[in-house]
């Protein structure tokens, strides 16, 4: 799903949760041996990614592949924002997920609400070890431009 945000934010917490191959998926998967996450947004002057270091549980405790922080730097897009897993050979996981960001004006006193990004999960069916990506939780929390504690939460 698209994420629509407002100017200047910068920080907002967002997280890529892995699910399992079992049935149904369980959530809180990790990346297999040597696999690693990639986020890349096509415009890096509107929209621009700062990982943690190691990646976070989210709000409710649930074990991410992947946490970061999205800054909204200007207005514009869509922007393109696409995540992959790759194996340590370099061969893609599934299918990469794709979305897109607008970043829209912010207007003093008016509430702000965010989309979910990666809506899909990233491969309906993975060999065992690997990580099937979807949704990363990213509740609305935000109202104009806020630095840098906004925690996400399942929308």
């Amino acid at each position: 799903m698209a994420l629509t945000a407002p100017l200047n934010v910068r920080n907002y917490k967002d997280y890529i949760i892995g699910f399992d191959g079992s049935t149904p998926p369980e959530p809180g998967a990790q990346l297999g041996p040597g696999q690693t996450l990639t986020l890349v947004s096509t415009d890096t002057s509107t929209v621009t990614f700062t990982p943690d270091p190691t990646a976070q549980p989210d709000n409710e405790g649930v074990a991410s592949v992947g946490s970061f922080g999205v800054n909204f730097l200007k207005v514009g897009g869509p922007v393109t924002v696409t995540a992959t897993v790759t194996n340590a050979d370099g061969s893609v996981v599934g299918a990469p997920l794709v979305d897109t960001i607008t970043v829209t004006p912010a207007v003093a006193g008016v509430a702000v609400a965010f989309g979910d990004l990666f809506e899909q999960p990233l491969a309906a069916g993975v060999a065992a070890g690997a990580v099937a990506l979807a949704k990363p939780v990213a509740k609305p929390a935000v109202t104009a431009p806020v630095t840098p504690v906004v925690t996400a939460h399942r929308p």
